[in-house]
């Protein structure tokens, strides 16, 4: 009796949790899940080191914050430090591991749609030394 109530359980479970899980993805927060797309292309160009495709992914009035809380850069410097870095400094730049987070702010100083992006790297340098960030 047991093995057949855990049986019909299992069942109901392999049913109901795509369903849950729809239902959870569901967005009605109001957040532009869409912008995760947006960091996942530019993750790409990233590692491809394609500056062409970073500048038209970037908005014109993108704003990257941290690592330290007083720490920001604009389109403009951003592009110009990771072209120097991806001709001068990295041989190749890969993303291990990364994890996105969308929010809205509808209050404070700074309220827009935004994308938080922890990741880790893997990067070579031309002068052959690796680094884990």
């Amino acid at each position: 009796m047991f093995d057949e109530i855990t049986k019909q359980m299992k069942k109901i479970t392999a049913i109901c949790a795509p369903i849950l899980l729809l239902i959870a993805c569901t967005n009605n927060t109001g957040i532009n899940t869409d912008n995760i797309a947006i960091v996942e292309k530019y993750i790409q160009a990233v590692q491809s080191k394609d500056i062409n495709a970073m500048t038209a992914l970037l908005a014109d009035d993108y704003v990257g914050y941290g690592p330290s809380y007083s720490d920001s850069i604009n389109k403009k410097d951003a592009i110009a430090n990771w072209k120097n870095v991806s001709e001068n400094l990295y041989e190749s730049i890969e993303y291990t591991r990364s994890f996105h987070f969308a929010a809205k702010l509808t209050e404070g100083a700074r309220p827009g749609d935004y994308v938080a992006d922890w990741s880790s790297l893997k990067i070579k340098y031309k002068d052959g030394v690796g680094l884990f960030i």
